[in-house]
This record gives structure tokens, sequence and C-alpha cells, in this order.
């Protein structure tokens, strides 16, 4: 079980063999100790609590609760992990080290971010100045108006003067760079929320190995992506446009002027490709087709190409299994700000297209729903980020694979 509390020692680099610079940031991680373990049958769900540090003055209901896992223990802070399955052998007392953890290892860091006190919106929200000529004299740095007459309220969420920082902020993704086993030191490569000597959650990422046969091929023609990509454009054309010839154009019975001693030439209708509002010559009749037919093995195939080149380009992604939308568009918001996807264009792949999943992302522009088996070249090609959930995983593996019944 990758799990594992810490605290923050503080950034510094490491120089590879090939003399490439890293960026790390260094944690004291563990050792942890389990104090309580949590199944289906007693609490309604799989969990193991875990405690680091020493803590002084404990209340009486964490002593006796905390006593089973030994006499001396007495943690500064516990915390509790959900897991799908309890791991075998696992009981009250056994200690958590980094030895289940490797390098190259995708984690998930949660920290307290920096409090900042109390901000205006130019340094919490990164609003513009105000302008300094033109006569104005007052505060630059000031609000300014939060509303109209109606509806005489301040709508919730405005952004306001208040207190920054100090927040619960998640990092993904972020990658096992160095590890020291005797002296427990984790570093991860980047940036871990909060001030040095904070206390660090570091959780080993849920997401399953991508299928190489999927994720891993080695495009060197992109002839067949090309032809997927065409093939959809023109599936997607409409062949029931028609334009107006010139004797379907309305009017233009009569001359629009006189035709001798005007100074102009003779004209004798507006109905006239040349004129406005005049007929089409050669236009479209509403009789064309423009489908185009891609063999299925072809179209699986680009696919699977399409997914390689997005998947070396690091586009693809896939979520944990803990992700819960409850079909409020917050929920889905809070996913894309932890993924730090909420200005990109995002492709989220789901098995299904249940209602919670699409009130939460029905508000979202930059975010398009498909399901597993209607992935396309188009889609994939033109998002920025592909999201998967780890059921849309499997489904897309049977689909692009054949397995699918």
């Amino acid at each position: 079980m990758q799990v594992i509390l810490g605290t923050k020692i503080g950034m510094t680099q490491i120089i590879g063999e090939t003399g490439e610079v890293t960026p790390v940031t260094i944690l004291q991680a563990g050792p942890c100790i389990v104090t309580q373990i949590k199944t289906i049958e007693t609490d309604g769900y799989n969990a193991v609590q875990v405690g680091y540090g020493q803590g002084k003055n404990l209340s009486k209901s964490v002593s006796g609760h905390v006593k089973k896992a030994g006499e001396e223990v007495a943690p500064k802070i516990l915390k509790e992990f959900r897991v799908e399955e309890i791991p075998e052998g696992m009981k009250v007392g056994d200690k958590i080290t980094i030895e289940n953890f490797k390098l190259g290892d995708k984690v998930s860091v949660t920290g307290t971010s920096k409090g900042k006190g109390y901000a205006g919106t130019v340094k919490r929200w990164n609003f513009n100045e105000s302008r300094n000529t033109h006569g104005f004299k007052g505060n630059i740095r000031r609000v300014g108006s939060i509303g109209s007459m109606y509806p005489q309220k301040v709508w919730k969420g405005k952004k306001m003067p208040g207190r920054m920082g100090h927040d619960k902020v998640t990092v993904k993704n972020l990658v096992v760079a160095y590890l020291d086993a005797e002296k427990n030191l984790l570093g991860l490569k980047g940036a871990v929320p909060g001030p040095n000597k904070g206390i660090i959650s570091v959780e080993g990422r849920s997401n399953m190995a991508l299928n190489k046969d999927i994720f891993g091929l080695t495009v060197e023609n992109h002839e067949l992506v090309k032809l997927a990509y065409d093939t959809y454009l023109a599936n997607s054309r409409s062949s029931h446009a028609k334009t107006l010839k010139r004797g379907e154009v309305r009017g233009g019975g009569k001359k629009p002027w006189r035709q001798k001693g005007t100074g102009r030439a003779r004209f004798g209708s507006t109905r006239n490709p040349i004129w406005r509002h005049g007929g089409v010559a050669f236009g479209r009749t509403g009789n064309e087709n423009f489908t185009k037919k891609l063999a299925k093995s072809s179209k699986l195939l680009a696919v699977r190409q399409a997914l390689s080149m997005r998947n070396a380009d690091k586009a693809v992604i896939v979520l944990d299994k803990d992700v819960k939308l409850t079909g409020k568009t917050k929920d889905a918001v809070k996913v894309l700000k932890d993924l730090k996807l909420e200005d990109k264009n995002v492709l989220a792949v789901v098995k299904e297209k249940t209602p919670e999943i699409l009130r939460s992302t029905n508000n979202l522009p930059n975010v398009k729903l498909v399901r597993a088996s209607y992935l396309n070249v188009f889609d994939i090609m033109n998002a920025d980020a592909i999201v998967f959930s780890e059921a849309a995983l499997k489904e897309t593996e049977k689909w692009l694979l054949g397995e699918e019944k």
C-alpha cells in the first residue's frame, strides 16, 4: 500500500548520470504506525488509519484509541486512507515506510498551502489596478463596482478581498525521484504545497498501467490517422445544403433601370449571378454525398495510433477511483483544478453517461464527454488532455483490442 505521512524539509536539486538537473522536494516520510483498520463488515467501507509523529498531551480518548497499536504510540497526526482491499497480513501496530515506493512512481501529494493573510483582489485574484491618469486620484488597488442595481445583493462566489492561502491543496502526478530508506527521505520531482515543516500526505496513484498495444505504439507514418481525421470531417458534413439557381430566385421580372439614356450598360434582370441576392451558378443542389467509408480494422488502428501519439505528448490521464461526481458543476471544476486543466480543452472518456456526470459537466464548455466505445481520432487529436476513468479505460481496451462481445 503506497501511503505515507511526512514533513516537508525543503527543495534541492539532484544531478542525474547524464548531467540533467532535476528540482526535487525532500520529505521526511514516516515511519507511520497503523492505528486502526476499518472493513466493510464493521464500518461499511475499507480503510487504514495511520499515525505519524510524536504528539504531546494527547486526550484520553485519543490515547485509548491508539493504545491498541502499542503502549508508546502517541502520534501527532492521524489520517485515514480508503482502500479497495485491506493489504494481506496488515494488522494494527504495523509500520509503514517508504519501502513501498520506488523510483518513477507517480503519487498524489496533499498539504496545507502557505497562508498569505488578508489580501486584496489584485494579489488574491490577479485583478488589474485602476489607472493613475485622467483625474483619477483614488486608491488604484480598490475593488471597484461589485454589482448593478439588480438583484440588489452580492452573488455567492464573488471575487472579493479576503483570507488568502492556508487551504488544503492536492498536487497529482508527482514523480518519485529520490529515495533514502535508511534516513526515511523521499524526494518528489517538482514543488509540494505548504511551508517547510508542514505535514504532507503522500498517496500512490491508483492509475492502471496503460496497455502498450494501445498507448505505446511507435507511429512513424501518420497517413492512417490523417485519413481517419478527414473521414470524420467528411461524414460530419451536411449534404442537404442547397443554393438557388437563376431561375429559382425571387423577383427579377422588372428591369432594374431603363435600357437607354442612363449612360450605363443594359441590364435585364436582378437574378443574374453577378448581382447581390441573385442566383448562384454551379451551386450546391442538395444531392451531393460527401460520406467516406473506412474499414473497421483501420478505424480501430487509427484510434490506437492517435492515443499513442497523445500519450507520448503526456496528454493522457487516468483518474483515481475515489473521484465521484454528484451532479454539481463544482465537483467537475474541482477535478479539473486538481489536474490543472481548468483552462484546457478536455476530452472526458467515461463508460456510461450517467445523469450525475452529465449534470456535473453540462455547464463546462471546455469539457466534451464521450463514451469509451465512441472514441474517434478527431476528438483525440483536438483535445489538450484526454481523461479516462478506470472503468472507461478497461472498456476502451476491450473495444480496441477486439475483446468486446
